[in-house]
């Protein structure tokens, strides 16, 4: 059997598919069946009406005049890496965007052409690329014509004839990117370099998958990968840490309870929640980024609030039972030993305390920013000012209380 074939193999176990690889080696511990993937979806459309609503105006590319998909301040998108791509979603947008924005420099030089009395110019080609990677290999979904600009290269996944990535890798992230040779040439078996940089580089909901004494160096190897001047965004939500704006937590004893199993599951497995929004822009310090933004937004579950988007407190909370019954069923089941039955009736009496709007439950989400400096600008700086320090600016702080 090859190394592809027995990285697709798949488990059925308390009514769910997993990814054998993942759950034998505690990398995806989510289901990877159909409902998982609708589930992603769907927090994706939240987070892109959160992204484009709810940041701060430093946090806005120079490529779209929008914040649904890309928020970090970059200047160009010529390749871009997704870690844990998952369902493709977030990927998905971003190769449609970007073929909407070549679209329309092509019709203005086109026209700006026809003006200047040139005919039958060539087309340009997109000049653009889309690497995904996962230990998950998931198809996605054609959701516009045309493909993935630059060239495909082989992968453990093929990407070939792919609407959206280039190249898609088959990796887990727990393990270092420096042994990936795609992403890495090692050289005399000591040192690694980056065979290709990134201009942006996209995090996306890895709580769950991410050892808490990995994200550091996974940060750096990250680093490594972008181009000087290259952006990192990160995206978490802290299901582990939700609260209560009435403060009536210690009543929701059925979410309570949830939360616990939750925590006590991502312990045994070395995760970091609840707080991992709290530790990430130290790990990014530690890493070497620069210009570090972060910003935590608060997510209402459910429309209990007076003011604000009713739709979008409707959605959260629509899609929390499918989320808690998916984020929990491996650590309940497998990691804690608890019977099925026992987790299903677990799910059913958190989601009843989600939807009491006496309660006014929400969850944090928590955003970050952060560029690679480019040490030729970095030398100019300190050459003419030795007194100046061109490190990290301090952090923001993030004002979410978070419990001992």
């Amino acid at each position: 059997m090859s190394h592809v074939q027995s990285m697709d193999k798949t488990l059925r176990r308390y009514d769910r598919e997993f990814h054998q690889y993942s759950v034998a080696n505690d990398a995806n511990i989510l289901p990877v069946d159909e409902a998982e993937s609708e589930r992603q979806r769907e927090w994706h459309d939240i987070l892109k009406a959160v992204l484009q609503d709810r940041l701060r105006e430093t946090f806005r590319s120079r490529v779209f005049s929008d914040r649904r998909i890309v928020y970090a301040p970059v200047r160009k998108l010529r390749s871009v890496l997704d870690c844990g791509y998952g369902a493709g979603a977030w990927a998905e947008d971003l190769a449609e965007d970007l073929r909407e924005l070549h679209e329309d420099v092509s019709d203005d030089n086109g026209r700006e052409e026809m003006q200047g009395g040139q005919e039958g110019a060539q087309e340009e080609s997109p000049n653009w690329k889309i690497c995904g990677i996962d230990v998950v290999r998931v198809p996605t979904e054609v959701r516009g014509s045309g493909s993935s600009g630059g060239s495909n290269r082989s992968s453990d996944a093929s990407s070939q004839g792919d609407p959206v990535f280039a190249q898609r890798l088959l990796w887990d992230l727990n393990r270092s990117l420096t042994e990936n040779p795609e992403l890495f040439t090692r050289f005399q078996n000591r040192a690694s370099y980056a065979n290709e940089p990134f201009d942006l580089v996209n995090i996306r909901c890895l709580t769950e998958g991410i050892k808490s004494d990995r994200w550091k160096v996974l940060l750096r190897e990250l680093f490594t990968l972008l181009r000087p001047d290259g952006y990192i965004q990160i995206t978490e939500l802290a299901f582990g840490n939700i609260q209560s704006d009435s403060g009536r937590m210690a009543d929701a004893v059925g979410l309570q309870g949830w939360i616990d199993c939750y925590r006590e599951g991502m312990k045994r497995l070395e995760r970091t929640e609840p707080h991992v929004g709290k530790v990430l822009g130290d790990n990014l310090n530690w890493a070497e980024f620069e210009d570090i933004e972060s910003q935590c937004i608060q997510l209402d579950i459910g429309n209990w609030r007076s003011t604000g988007d009713a739709t979008l407190s409707s959605q959260i909370l629509d899609v929390m039972e499918a989320t808690l019954s998916s984020l929990g069923v491996w650590l309940a089941c497998e990691v804690l030993q608890k019977p099925l039955e026992e987790f299903q009736e677990m799910v059913q009496r958190a989601t009843a305390d989600l939807r009491n709007p006496d309660f006014k439950l929400y969850l944090w989400c928590y955003v970050f920013v952060a560029r690679k400096p480019d040490p030729r600008k970095r030398k100019a700086v300190d050459d003419a000012n030795p007194s100046s320090s061109s490190k990290v600016s301090k952090l923001p702080p993030i004002p979410t209380p978070f419990p001992h």
